[in-house]
């Protein structure tokens, strides 16, 4: 799995949006997680590595590919399966970022917020526009949120 996140990472990189390949790295990482399952019950299964985790959902993100939902799916379960120490402070960003451009599931956003104020201090500037970018999308989802409900509720 590192491998296919350093593909996609260099791909996003270039901005090079090739469906073909980003469709082929993602089965590959399902394919190697599969794998990883049936061995886990045999106790040799090594878990997806949370740099992997951030690394891959950033690479989406910046390639605006929300079409692999079940990769999606698959990144998004296993960083709610992590605990947030176990995240460097730039990974807990780039997924904190990918979770805004990807319009990922609040379920995650909890994890993120969760997450900060561990990680927070320890960030580079490059890490903290993320996060800022994370928390402007979440305060403006949240006001949309709450006018549509406003909104609605007057109709009545």
């Amino acid at each position: 799995i590192p491998q296919a996140a350093a593909v996609l990472n260099a791909v996003a990189r270039c901005r090079l949006r090739d469906n073909n390949l980003v469709q082929h790295m993602s089965a590959a990482v399902q394919r190697r997680e599969r794998r990883r399952q049936s061995l886990e019950g045999e106790g040799e299964g090594e878990t997806m590595a949370p740099q992997s985790i951030s690394v891959i959902l950033q690479a989406l993100a910046v390639l605006d590919v929300r079409s692999e939902t079940d990769l999606i799916a698959l990144l998004l379960n296993r960083t709610l399966a992590s605990r947030p120490e176990q995240h460097a402070p730039s990974g807990i960003a780039n997924i904190a970022w990918s979770a805004a451009v990807l319009e990922l599931p609040d379920t995650l956003a909890a994890w993120i917020w969760a997450a900060l104020p561990t990680h927070s201090a320890n960030m580079d500037p490059s890490s903290l526009t993320q996060v800022h970018q994370f928390m402007l999308n979440s305060a403006l989802s949240s006001s949309a949120s709450s006018s549509s409900s406003s909104s609605s509720s007057s109709d009545s």
